[in-house]
């Protein structure tokens, strides 16, 4: 068999659950096509052609559905899910009261639930299988021929909601519990995503900082001449008193007094350790 992943270990039992659910709808599917085969050899007519369309269509079904359970896929889960729905909308279509119509529907909606398809907005998908069930029980009774059509549907979905009902009741811990989950994980996750995004706001301030402390100033703005520059390069490098930076430079006390007095007023500081934090990143230490 092939995998379509490693996943997690709660992956890998959905995958387990999807290979059995594969096995089994497509044994069904193949038996009841060899059925119907059978009980249509001895019709004629128009209807006998359609059995015969019917029965391929669901042999071609079973297989490809056979085939779903081959692999891990998400996309194949809900293939197997729309196949059992399609196949149940037909048997509804073609008698309204059909108990493989209903069940169908109902082991659609068992199969969504465990394929973690109603993990959002539970109560809305839930209410839509209900109404297209309903919908289409009623649609099939409107188009029979029964004098009775605008009634004769209702017992079946009667019993419909008699077997939601119940089951209900008897799963609604089970139910409620499930939703709570579900409202839990999307809250965490909601939560984390919050944090996210204030993590990174706060990151991208941070950037912002260390881009500000590390960045090295642009000296020819501030109107910097060469001369000062290298008197404040000195200074970074040597952190010496005036007079020994000025024979270090090789130029008179006066002058260096001149180009700090400048440096001074042009990058608007008083004190030299001040020239030092604001030019450390223009010249290496």
């Amino acid at each position: 068999m092939v995998h379509g992943g490693s996943g997690t270990l709660a992956n890998e039992r959905i995958y387990i659950v999807q290979r059995k659910l594969s096995y089994a709808i497509s044994a069904t599917g193949l038996f009841v096509a060899l059925i119907n085969f059978i009980t249509s050899i001895p019709r004629l007519g128009n209807k006998g052609a359609f059995l015969q369309q019917a029965v391929i269509v669901l042999i071609v079904l079973s297989l490809i559905v056979f085939i779903s359970g081959l692999f891990n896929n998400n996309v194949l889960r809900t293939f197997q899910v729309l196949v059992v729905v399609f196949t149940g909308i037909l048997s509804i279509l073609d008698d309204y009261d059909s108990i493989y119509g209903l069940g169908l529907f109902l082991i659609s909606a068992f199969m969504s639930f465990k394929y973690g398809f109603f993990k959002d907005y539970l109560k809305a998908k839930v209410s839509s299988i209900i109404l297209l069930t309903f919908a289409l029980v009623e649609y099939s009774a409107q188009v029979g021929k029964s004098a009775d059509k605008w009634v004769i549907g209702i017992d079946a979905i009667a019993y419909l909601s008699l077997f939601i009902f119940v089951t209900y009741i008897i799963y609604s811990d089970e139910i409620k519990a499930y939703i709570l989950k579900t409202q839990s994980s999307r809250e965490r996750l909601k939560k984390i995503e919050n944090q996210k995004e204030i993590l990174a706001k706060k990151m991208s301030l941070l950037d912002a900082q260390v881009q500000a402390l590390t960045a090295p100033i642009d000296l020819d703005s501030y109107g910097i001449t060469e001369p000062e520059k290298k008197t404040i390069e000195t200074l970074i490098m040597y952190r010496e008193t005036e007079a020994e930076l000025a024979k270090r430079l090789g130029i008179s006390f006066h002058t260096v007094k001149s180009h700090f007095r400048h440096i001074r007023d042009k990058l608007g500081v008083d004190r030299r350790e001040e020239i030092i934090d604001m030019c450390r990143n223009n010249f290496r230490e």
